[in-house]
Order: structure tokens, then sequence, then C-alpha cells
């Protein structure tokens, strides 16, 4: 990694005084350790077997529907051969950092030790296609991407580390060649299309605010929502003031620039108006505000020149500008432009400013206090988040297979929407099983009857039916453990309502609404809370406000 290349003011080669290096001895780490890259490529390279078919799969059933949904009918994409290949990923050196000490921020203090690795894939191998009948072959695809990845938190009993979280602090860099009839300027469609289901396929599945977690096990007492889905650290919004000696893309005149602005994978890219016939074009515009899931994350921030009978023409932007360089200085400053091949325009500038917040978790009793959470956060929007942690269900409707969707209204038509799915099933025999272990244990220690009764929420009777080899009717317990985020106005946190429901084979099978406001935590260490379903079903969920500081 390097550091936010192009501040002008802070020295000749656009590095800044500090380096990112001695930057991270300084702040973000007490003790950072180096780990050779043959050593990773060499382990990479005995695992390559079984993760080239997971990536196999990866391409076949998601990369294609998301082409597929993107071109016309007649240009639907069916594969004839398709295989990753051989060939396994390079790596660069791997850094281990135990995350202390991150300067003013409290909310990215870590109880974790966090690795960086850099990680490059060229595939010598051709997927072989038909496109609207004709053969379409796309070779050679580099995917240049960092993997960062959380161990931890760290706990002071066993097992010690809750889990490991991997994700991309930001989308991959993606290449490819065409060959066949799928040339560029045969088929323009085609490429878009494939750059555009490679990038969602990948991101969607790796790229914060997703990520992919392997929690240590509730039954250890690890939370999975830690590991899996923790909350924004903060919000960041950029200031777009202007630009200085574009260089000229255009046939006649000079270029009409915009700017595109984005942070992580948010399926949302901020787009500025256009300044026609421009080299110093002046917008003045400020972004929405992102949420910030590490200080690892990068600004992407590109100049492009509009045409309105061509393909737009790529000017510039910025190079490797992480967000933990950011916010040691918001003010204005001019950045150097980079060409999308790395390389840097010489004479060309852009100025922007940036405004950084922190995330805390904000009680009830704020929320009721509009007019003053108003003012504490001002423009600043809030962010939700929807914890599912387990459905308690009847025996016979609960199947394998079922999901519990959330639905929440936006501004506008928009609605957020995500889908969690159980990652376990205490079963019946499992419930007689830790009863019989349990009760047990109460007998040796001579607990009378009712007491047992009590603590396990068993009949006498069914104690006595038990203890003789007999069974009692469970109820299935499915534990999900998942943890969503959604960013909301203060008036939308206080007038909208959250549509949960039970899906079962694409049906939705139960459902109902909660107002935000009136379930929200109170504090944030609440336990999460059941909603009774017309069915029967309890699921257990907590919403959590968090609020810039």
């Amino acid at each position: 990694m390097g550091a936010c290349h192009g501040c002008c003011n802070n020295g000749a080669n656009g590095t800044g005084s500090l380096s990112l290096d001695t930057f991270r001895m300084e702040k973000l780490a007490e003790e950072e350790v180096i780990v050779s890259a043959s050593t990773i490529t060499e382990f990479a390279k005995r695992l390559w077997p079984v993760l080239s078919k997971l990536a196999e799969g990866i391409v076949v059933n998601e990369v294609i529907p998301r082409v597929n949904k993107t071109l016309p009918g007649a240009f639907n994409i069916s594969l004839r051969s398709f295989t990753i290949g051989q060939k396994p990923p390079s790596f660069g050196q791997m850094r281990i950092i135990e995350t202390k000490k991150v300067m003013q921020s409290r909310s990215d203090h870590s109880d974790r030790l966090r690795t960086v690795l850099p990680f490059l894939w060229d595939s010598g191998q051709e997927i072989s296609a038909v496109v609207a009948g004709f053969h379409v072959g796309v070779a050679n695809i580099k995917i240049k991407a960092e993997i960062l990845a959380d161990w931890g938190p760290i706990m002071d009993s066993y097992p010690v580390m809750a889990g490991v979280g991997i994700t991309m602090p930001d989308p991959p860099t993606i290449d490819f060649n065409l060959t066949g009839v799928a040339s560029i300027a045969e088929l323009p469609p085609i490429r878009n299309a494939i750059f555009r289901a490679i990038d969602g396929a990948i991101s969607s599945n790796f790229v914060l605010p997703n990520r992919f977690g392997l929690p240590a096990g509730r039954e250890r007492g690890v939370k999975p929502w830690v590991v899996t889905g923790p909350p924004p650290i903060g919000l960041l919004r950029v200031k777009v003031i202007s630009a200085s000696n574009l260089p000229n893309e255009d046939m006649s005149g000079q270029s009409d620039p915009f700017v595109e602005v984005r942070v992580g994978y948010l399926g949302k890219t901020y787009k500025t108006k256009v300044v026609e016939d421009a080299a110093n074009p002046v917008w003045n515009e400020e972004t929405m505000a992102f949420p910030v899931y590490t200080l690892f994350q990068k600004v992407h921030c590109f100049i492009t020149d509009s045409d309105f009978w061509t393909p737009n023409d790529a000017i510039g932007g910025l190079k490797d500008c992480y967000i933990y360089d950011i916010i040691q200085d918001t003010a204005a400053q001019d950045y150097h432009l980079y060409k999308k091949d790395g390389t840097r325009l010489e004479d060309s500038r852009i100025k922007l400013a940036f405004e950084w917040k922190e995330l805390a978790p904000a009680s009830v009793a704020t929320m009721k206090s509009l007019k003053t959470l108003k003012a504490d956060i001002g423009s600043f929007p809030v962010v939700l988040s929807v914890l599912i942690d387990k459905v308690i269900g009847k025996s016979n409707f609960l199947q394998a297979g079922f999901t519990v969707k959330c639905q929440i209204p936006m501004a506008g038509d928009e609605i957020k929407e995500f889908e969690s799915s159980y990652a376990r099933k205490e079963d019946g025999y499992t419930g007689q099983f830790i009863y019989k272990r349990v009760l047990k244990g109460l007998t040796d220690k001579k607990i009378p009857v009712a007491q047992q009764a009590e603590i396990t929420g068993l009949s006498e009777t069914e104690i006595a039916n038990l203890l003789k080899g007999g069974f009692v009717t469970t109820t299935p317990e499915f534990d999900i453990g998942s943890q969503n985020h959604v960013m909301m106005t203060v008036e939308e946190m206080q007038t909208k309502k959250m549509k949960i429901s039970v899906v079962q084979d694409g049906s939705v099978k139960d459902e109902m609404e909660v107002s935000i406001s009136e379930f929200v935590a109170k504090e944030s260490d609440e336990a999460p809370r059941p909603l009774m379903m017309k069915g029967g079903e309890q699921i257990f969920c907590k919403l959590t406000m968090h609020a810039v500081q």
C-alpha cells in the first residue's frame, strides 16, 4: 500500500511528507510483522485445486447471470467451455498489524489483529461462449486487489479469537481481452456488461460492507455478527471543488469534464454536473455521506470527459488515497491526477476537501429529542443496524431452506432490502441430548425437581419422562446471527416501518411490520427481542442506531 498520492502541498513527488510505512509504524501499529510473499503464494498453490472450483462456481452461477441481465435477450451468453485453469494467483508481502492506536478514532480501536494481503490473479485461460449465434472469447482475465482479514475480536477467554472476517476494502482492478466477434469495435456492450458482471459478482460478496465471516461459534460465546457484520465506524463526505490543467480529450474544443466519487461497494456513485468546454472546471459540489468500515478503505475519484456521440473519455483520478491519510488533514488540497494505467498527469490537479465524522451507538432517549439530535448531527444521516439473531418456530411450519427478509422503505420509491438464511438448526435430537445432560448434572448436585423445572423450562412430568429415557416435544430453533446496516435520515427513523418476512421457496409464508422508532434498542448492549409473527414463529431481532459524534 502507499500513502494518498498526489497531495501537491506536501512535496514535489506528491507522496506527502509522511510515508505510509512511517505512518503505520507510528500511528497504526504497536508491531508489524511481514510474511514472505513466496510463502503465501506457495500456500495458495497447494490449495488452488479446491479454490479454482469455488471460483468457477462463482463465474457460472453469478457472473454469467449478471451479464445476461444487462444485455438484450438476443445477446445473452451461453457457455461453451470454461475453466479457471491451473495457474494460481500470486501475492505480495502480507502485513500483520495490531491496530491499537488508530489515531483519534475510538471506533476502529482494535481488539483485533489485521492482515493486509496484496493479490494478483492473471489467468491464461479463455472463457468460450456463444453470443447471438457467434463465438465469443474472454481471455487473459487479470484481477488485482487487496485482501483484508480481521482476526478477532480478541477475548480474554476461550476461544481467544471470536473468528475471522475476510473482505476487500475496495473493488478490485479488472482487465481482460475479447476475442472473436466480440471486439470492442463490433460489440461494445459485451465488454461493458462483462466488466460490470465480474466486478459486481466479486464486490457483492467480498468488498466492504460485504465480507466472508468465519465465527468461532455461538456455543463458545461468540456472537457471529461481530465477525460477519460489524457496523461502519464513520461517515465521510467529499467536496469536489475544481480541477486545473486538464488534458484535452475532445476532437474540437476543450474537454467537458465531470467527476465520479465512490467509497467501497455501495451500488451508488456520486456524479457531479458536466462543465462544458473547460480545462479548469469548477464544481463546488459535495457528495452524500459514504459509510466507512475501516480506515484502510480508499476514496475513488475520477474525472471523465463527457461525449455525446462517442463513449466518454477517461481523463484521470486519485491514486491510493487512503482514508487514514485523509482524516489527518481534511482541509481543501490539490491532488495529482493519474491515468488508469498509473501514469501521473504532471500538470493536472483536482482540488478536494473532506468532512469526517465518527459513529457511535445512540440511545433511544436521544432519538426522542428529534430537534436535539438533528442539531447534534447536522445534515449527516444516522445508521440503523438490523440484527436478526435467531428464529424459534412451529415444528411443522419452518422447513429447511427458509430465509428471513427485511425491507425498509426509503425516500421516493427506494426500498432497502436484505435477506438472511440460518446457519444452524437445533433439532429435536440435539434438544433431547442437551436436556438430558443438564438434568443429569442438576440431579447429581441434588437440585430439587421443582428448581430443575424452573431452570430448564420443562415441566416436572417432562423431566421425569426424560430421566426414564423418554422424549419431550421441543420447538426447533434456527440460528441466523446476521447483521446489516442502512443509512437513514432522522425523519425516516421516526416515521418508517420495517417489514419482516419469512420466505420459503420464493414465497412469503408470514410477515409483519414493526415501527423502527418504537423497536430501536434503548442501550447498545441490549439483548435481541422476540417479534411474534402471525403464524406463531418468534424472530429475535435488534435495531441499533448509530449517530455521528
